[in-house]
């Protein structure tokens, strides 16, 4: 168990460098493409892409499948099951990639030049985005065996250079635009796919070196190929909604109200995706150890995980989400220069998104664990397509954009009760532990903490020190609250002998 925590705790300090050093360069160069393309551009790109991203909604599906797979076998130490799920997801992964291709090339163009509110002299710019956007999705399809073994192996180290690399060379190739006088847009669309291709070749050399389980063989035991299908076949239906959710609302958003909105959007999306990333790289690095309390029947252990994955996914958040919440004019502004209309108010309202989300990851990590994803994904499936349709009728009936936001964190909401309500079922999830351990505290520490920040928020000016001494103050109450009413007396005693053993 000692070692278990301890392989959790590095695995969650690499993804933290790799999320901090990436969250730098991102921020950095979403403000260069943004000031590149001008506001329409940036939208027209996100939205088209987002069409792309749409035909792959399979590639969800097949990475958890080969994630679970692969961290199943690694744990009763069956490397030659190992190597066939290699092999069978390479295989899978070929020919999800033609299916890819063929959609995007059929239904995706149709789509784009028929449905799509595109500006009309950018028509021609945007086919151009759709193509080189189809060759990186294809790309990164292949990234997932591989991907798929750095995780079971628990090589984050592996994993956080790479994904900074590939961060470093977009701000690179997004730098690189300033010298451009032509089409900005088509260029940027060329070389991002360009990078994803290079990652994705970087990613195969490396895992065929290191792991002889990647070595490709055509495996004829048909039985593989049913598992990993059957158990991505239900994820495919929850991944399909997901992405028709997420694509969905930015189509819905350009049909009703133009690029400018879908620029918003896209800002506000990758503030949430960041945000949402710092609960995910606590969850990455506890995943392996979900599948493996699951499969050496250690349920007890399982629970325990998952409700200390639950209130530390929410404490990382809040610690961060508070103060960006409190000073986001500010930030919005020093960040891009260029603020798109209502990003503002999107951003405000994903950021309480996010809260709500970090209680799902550790209950859908759990269920994938279990394999029992069926009725979990025709569950979710349903409600994300209601609320898709009523997205369109509130916009359609004349609502403003911000409804498709608040209707979208309402979803997440449900989800959580759901995922709660079906481990409840299979026995795997307690709610009067969960209002104990985690729920009251979580209250109790939100309710202190807040008005202490709010407070010093309220200090005229509105600086740089401002936002950091807004920042400090959310750490050090928040911290503070943590370490007297979110830790038991154990925990507490462990943090004050590390407080000592560094300060000797």
């Amino acid at each position: 168990m000692h070692s278990n925590k301890k392989q959790i705790l590095v695995n969650t300090i690499m993804l933290f460098v790799r999320m901090g050093i990436m969250l730098v360069v991102a921020l950095y160069t979403s403000r260069i493409v943004l000031q590149q393309l001008g506001i329409a551009d940036f939208g027209i790109y996100n939205v088209v892409a987002g069409i792309v991203m749409l035909m792959g909604f399979f590639n969800g599906s097949l990475a958890q499948g080969v994630q679970r797979f692969l961290n199943y076998y690694l744990a009763q130490g069956d490397f030659k099951a190992l190597n066939q799920v290699y092999s069978a997801s390479v295989v899978i992964a070929v020919l999800l990639a033609v299916i890819v291709f063929i959609l995007g090339e059929t239904l995706g163009i149709w789509f784009l030049n028929n449905y799509m509110n595109i500006p009309h002299d950018r028509v021609i710019a945007a086919n151009f985005v759709f193509q080189f956007a189809l060759i990186l999705i294809v790309s990164s399809i292949f990234q997932i065996p591989h991907i798929g073994l750095l995780m079971a192996h628990e090589n984050m180290g592996t994993y956080a250079v790479i994904s900074i690399s590939y961060s470093i060379l977009q701000c690179i190739c997004a730098y690189c635009l300033s010298f451009y006088e032509y089409d900005k847009l088509i260029l940027y669309s060329v070389i991002t796919a360009g990078v994803t291709i290079i990652i994705s070749i970087v990613y195969k050399i490396y895992c065929n070196l290191k792991y002889p389980e990647a070595r490709f063989q055509l495996h004829k035991q048909t039985a593989i190929y049913r598992e990993l299908l059957t158990f991505s076949g239900w994820n495919i239906l929850g991944n399909s909604a997901y992405a028709i959710n997420l694509q969905g609302i930015n189509i819905i958003l350009n049909i009703f109200f133009g690029p400018s909105m879908n620029a918003a959007r896209a800002i506000a999306m990758q503030i949430g995706t960041k945000i949402d990333e710092l609960s995910g790289n606590v969850q990455m690095a506890s995943n392996p150890q979900i599948v493996h309390h699951y499969a050496k029947g250690e349920f007890e252990a399982l629970q325990s995980l998952m409700m200390n994955n639950f209130k530390w996914n929410f404490y990382l958040l809040w610690i961060i989400g508070l103060p960006l919440f409190l000073e986001l004019d500010y930030v919005l502004e020093a960040w891009l220069g260029i603020v798109p209309q209502s990003t503002l108010l999107f951003t405000s309202i994903i950021i309480s998104r996010c809260l709500i989300k970090s209680f799902e990851k550790p209950l859908v990590s759990t269920i994938f664990a279990t394999g029992r994803t069926k009725y979990m994904m025709i569950g979710v499936s349903i409600t994300i397509f209601i609320e898709l349709l009523i997205v369109y009728l509130v916009l359609y009936l004349g609502a403003e954009a911000y409804w498709a936001f608040f209707l979208e964190a309402g979803a997440v909401f449900v989800y959580v009760i759901f995922y709660m309500i079906y481990l409840r079922i299979i026995g795997l999830f307690s709610f009067q532990r969960f209002m104990k351990q985690v729920l009251f505290p979580l209250l109790l520490i939100s309710i202190l903490s807040l008005p202490f920040t709010y407070l010093v928020y309220q200090f005229p000016g509105r600086s740089f020190c401002h936002l950091i001494l807004t920042c400090l103050t959310s750490v050090i109450i928040t911290c503070t609250c943590i370490f007297f009413i979110g830790l038991n007396k154990l925990e507490r005693q462990q943090v004050i002998s590390k407080i000592r053993g560094y300060a000797k």
